[in-house]
């Protein structure tokens, strides 16, 4: 990396860390929700796409002050919109890394670093559940590719089961699973069961 660029990305870096303090540190007493809501946001950003360049930082100082009326402080102990995970202190330290080290995480071979720490966490998921040696513990990016990831495993089961090798034949002819679930079932699960081809409507499923 060119001399100059270097200093600009380190000094854009640091820059960045400040806003994110700042923001950190406001989460005990700035306000649980957002000033504004998200159609006054888009009249204030949108832009027609540049057709040049602009300079990384300036890039940010306009995010931080476009969107800082729309921040919601979601960490804060006083947010109770929804079931949210905290960042923690280690979290979003290790997360900037993550995105500086830029590591290809798809097989070992892309990044011995990365498949390392996934084994190591993948142990200690299994160790926490008491699920140690009962089968393989695989990372998702969050509950909708949980739920999916989940009820495609079930499928897979329950038609080996009914006598139904999905690997070489797929859904076409394949037995009916019926799915139970409950109406206060959460919506990424109804998602995911469309995205496996078990359909949407009312009569795709049944709630119990």
């Amino acid at each position: 990396m060119h001399a100059a660029a270097h200093t600009s990305l380190r000094s854009g870096l640091h820059s960045v860390a400040d806003y994110a303090s700042d923001f950190a540190d406001s989460l005990a007493t700035r306000p649980a929700g957002s000033a504004v809501g998200s159609a006054a946001l888009r009249r204030d950003l949108d832009q027609p796409c540049p057709e040049h360049g602009t300079p990384a930082e300036i890039v940010i100082q306009e995010l931080v002050r476009g969107v800082a009326p729309g921040l919601v402080a979601s960490g804060s102990p006083r947010y109770f919109g929804f079931v949210m995970s905290g960042t923690t202190p280690a979290s979003l330290m290790a997360d900037w890394l993550t995105s500086a080290w830029d590591q290809n995480a798809q097989v070992e071979a892309a990044s011995p670093a990365a498949a390392a720490i996934e084994a190591i966490v993948a142990r200690w998921v299994a160790r926490a559940s008491r699920a140690a040696g009962a089968g393989l513990v695989g990372l998702v990016t969050g509950g909708q590719m949980a739920n999916f990831t989940a009820l495609a495993a079930a499928r897979h089961t329950v038609l080996e089961r009914a006598g139904w090798d999905l690997r070489p034949y797929g859904l076409f002819g394949a037995p009916a699973p019926v799915v139970l679930m409950s109406e206060a079932a959460h919506a990424t699960v109804r998602s995911a069961l469309r995205m496996l081809g078990f359909g949407g409507g009312p009569d795709s499923f049944y709630t119990v």
